[in-house]
């Protein structure tokens, strides 16, 4: 397997035994499910390629994930995500891939609304005419609704780049629909 196959499996394992790890100190503190609700969450996006990433459509670049989220405090939050955009036009040097990234953000929740700002490390399994390493950055930023039991639905926007380090370092962006449910 090659390194970033190993990232992704990481990824996906962290966020099962985050699961876990929250069961075991919901036993141990005996914080209430709904407590246990604001703190963790699963969540699955499906969306469209924007800007660079879709230069003659949208519909040419789809990506789909799934993934973790810890809160951690009031305003802070981890994320785990692993998946997959699939690019259409593979003849102008442009490629499909599997990621995986985790980060840190801020969290901001009002009573029926949250929006979400989160930054960190990524790993893409191809390379391609728009993204020229495999160590990536990434930003997510998410707006959207939430109801009283901890699902949440919203829109989000993501970039994935370099940041320079590698060339071409155009980057991949996306806009998605993210469903968030406690688990």
């Amino acid at each position: 397997m090659r390194w970033y196959s190993w990232l992704i499996l990481c990824l996906l394992l962290a966020a099962w035994f985050g699961k876990w790890e929250d069961l075991a100190r919901e036993r141990l503190t005996g914080r209430s499910p709904q407590s246990r609700a604001s703190q963790s969450q699963s969540f699955f996006k499906y969306g469209l390629g924007l800007f660079n990433s879709a230069k003659d459509s949208a519909v040419e670049v789809k990506t789909l994930s799934i993934g973790r989220q810890k809160q951690m405090g009031s305003h802070f939050v981890w994320q785990w995500e692993a998946g997959v955009w699939s690019d259409s036009r593979r003849d102008q040097g442009r490629s499909s891939s599997f990621f995986g990234n985790m980060g840190m953000g801020l969290n901001v929740d009002a009573k029926n609304v949250y929006a979400q700002a989160l930054w960190g490390i990524a790993a893409i399994s191809n390379t391609d005419a728009y993204l020229g390493g495999r160590a990536q950055f990434n930003q997510d930023f998410s707006i959207g609704l939430k109801d009283s039991k901890g699902v949440r639905i919203g829109v989000s926007y993501k970039h994935i780049s370099s940041a320079g380090i590698f060339e071409p370092n155009i980057g991949r962006d996306f806009a998605t629909i993210r469903l968030a449910v406690p688990w």
